[in-house]
């Protein structure tokens, strides 16, 4: 840390020595979350704040192979149900939203490290202060994709239906399991019951 006048500003060096943990000191976490969500990018941070190495298993060409209406049909079910699963049959379980990690990284990330360790003396996960102030200063990493922007609106009003639905879908499980909403939520009453089973 150097502080120069009345504005401090922090070096360091980059995270390094990534590694596998020791056998059996951690417990299995499962980071699961829809392809393109911000699973790379949690795995990332996770990696560079504590120096332990996260595997991951991803295989999804199924784009190439359908036409688009079934492919966003298909694709939005599997969304829906994966937080379904999710908050249905794991006993712990916690939810962190992208729009969150964007708009207060530090805390975040600090609640992702202390779940992974909760209830345990385990000390595998040293994640020292300064490898945590890195992590969160070069967040980004060298992974981070390049924007493209599309000149037309690929969804039809219908898909836009469907997809809104699950949506609501979602919010209404979280809040069933008094999870924490993401910010657009704001947007999504609360469904009756007979709407929550509609857009199951």
């Amino acid at each position: 840390m150097v502080n120069s006048g009345t504005v401090a500003s922090y070096h360091c060096a980059w995270p390094e020595g990534i590694h596998l943990a020791q056998a059996n000191t951690l417990p299995s976490i499962a980071l699961l979350s829809y392809p393109g969500s911000g699973n790379t990018w949690v795995r990332y941070l996770i990696e560079s704040a504590t120096g332990i190495y996260t595997g991951s298993i991803h295989t999804d060409n199924d784009l190439f192979r359908s036409a688009w209406n079934q492919f966003v049909r298909r694709e939005i079910s599997k969304w829906s149900e994966k937080l379904d699963e999710a908050v249905s049959f794991f006993n712990i379980t916690l939810i962190i939203h992208y729009e969150d990690l964007k708009s207060d990284l530090a805390t975040h990330l600090r609640t992702i490290l202390n779940f992974m360790t909760a209830d345990t003396n385990l000390t595998a996960l040293d994640a020292s202060e300064e490898r945590f102030r890195c992590t969160v200063d070069h967040s980004t990493g060298s992974f981070k994709r390049n924007k493209t922007y599309m000149t037309f609106d690929p969804f039809t009003n219908e898909l836009r239906a469907l997809i809104d639905g699950k949506i609501r879908y979602v919010l209404n499980r979280l809040r069933e399991m008094c999870y924490p909403l993401p910010p657009y939520a704001i947007n999504y009453p609360p469904l009756t019951t007979s709407q929550a089973t509609s857009s199951k």
